[in-house]
């Protein structure tokens, strides 16, 4: 399991290299950097989540795992204007 500052870095710089790529009018896609940024994020929400409310409350803690999934299918959604239904199938 990666820290949650490798996971902020990895996101940010992968989000860079995407606004790069998709300025140079060259054929890319943006299906999967959008699932990787969202997989990203929904993976540091429930780390924090876990780290800063759960773990202090003495409730049990969630697995970041489906947090990714959730993550990249909203962060996918959201950039491609798909209902959720669509990017879940």
């Amino acid at each position: 399991m990666f820290r949650a500052g490798a996971i902020a870095i990895f996101g940010v710089v992968y989000f860079f290299i995407c606004v790069v790529t998709v300025g140079t009018h060259m054929p890319a896609g943006l299906f999967v950097p959008s699932m990787t940024i969202g997989a990203c994020l929904g993976r540091l929400f429930a780390i924090f989540t876990n780290t800063y409310v759960k773990i202090p409350l003495g409730l049990n803690t969630i697995d970041p795992g489906p947090w990714a999934t959730i993550g990249a299918a909203a962060f996918l959604s959201g950039s491609a204007r798909l209902t959720v239904t669509v990017a879940v199938i």
